[in-house]
């Protein structure tokens, strides 16, 4: 959806108040897992706020982003403990998540047999992984939909 489309229902949905301005920024970040700031320019010139104070406004809140998320990189071990016991089973379900920032691929043995399967986001190492520890973590980092 182009951005003057999506302008156009947060307008519809809110009006041209300013002081919706926020709740438009939970919406636009829940659309895009970001605040893209084109986006934000044309939305101030629809509603003739000056893009400063929009910006400086939004900003304020730390729950708002202005650039694209990193990808998430998960890693699955696939070392004989960890395949047999739940490994494969948890990379295949991790593949499910449908999420465009989320790279998944398998890792060979943290040294951690006993505590299977091993996975790591973004290096860190998470013991007993399962589909759920994983979203945690990343809800954490991020908060996309898991």
């Amino acid at each position: 959806m182009s951005y003057e489309k999506f302008i156009e229902k947060l307008i519809k949905k809110y009006g041209e108040d300013r002081s919706s301005l926020i709740e438009m920024a939970f919406d636009i970040q829940e659309a895009y897992g970001y605040i893209p700031k084109e986006l934000l320019r044309i939305l101030c010139e629809k509603m003739k706020i000056p893009y400063a104070e929009a910006y400086s406004s939004i900003s304020f809140f730390k729950d708002f982003r202005f650039s694209e998320p990193e990808k998430i990189v998960i890693g699955v071990c696939y070392g004989t403990s960890c395949y047999f016991n739940g490994g494969k089973q948890l990379y295949e379900e991790i593949n499910k998540i449908d999420q465009e920032d989320i790279e998944v691929h398998t890792v060979y043995c943290y040294k951690c047999c006993a505590q299977y399967p091993v996975a790591t986001i973004n290096d860190e190492v998470i013991l007993n992984a399962s589909v759920e520890k994983i979203c945690s973590v990343i809800l954490q980092q991020r908060k996309p939909q898991c």
